[in-house]
């Protein structure tokens, strides 16, 4: 897939990291359990389990949430597409608040931009705010 599919709501699930549920999962934990001297122990938790630095975006595929993820210690180029089953709640649940927060912060910069832009009207045509307000309301 590609890091550039748009985002989408995740449907609420109660969904923990279960590794069992993905068929690769036992070739996945046996090759990071014969590789973790490869691995920097501070980002290993063992079993095939890495540390989460944060999600990056998420995307549905087959109707499924997947999430990239950034891992602590790796570089960017290193992330990877995981199913929500791979990715515990408590760090789904902070990536869904701090989306919230960033469409809201969003939302409020463009009312602000709005705002700036029928004041720098209503300076260019000479009208009085009470003019220009009225004036706004009537597009």
């Amino acid at each position: 897939g590609s890091d550039s599919d748009d985002s989408e709501e995740e449907e609420d699930d109660d969904e923990s990291v279960d590794l069992e549920a993905d068929a690769n999962a036992p070739a996945v934990v046996e090759y990071w359990e014969s590789h973790k001297d490869q691995v920097r122990q501070d980002t290993y938790l063992g079993d095939g389990v890495f540390v989460v630095e944060r999600i990056v975006k998420d995307r549905k595929r087959g109707g499924r949430t997947e999430y990239l993820i950034k891992w602590q210690g790796y570089a960017s180029d290193e992330n990877t597409w995981e199913p929500a089953a791979n990715v515990d709640r408590k760090t789904r649940l902070e990536y869904e608040a701090e989306k919230a927060d960033g469409r809201d912060a969003a939302a409020r910069q463009r009312e602000r931009e709005r705002a700036e832009a029928r004041e720098a009207i209503r300076k260019a045509s000479g009208l009085g705010a009470a003019q220009a307000q009225a004036g706004s309301r009537l597009k």
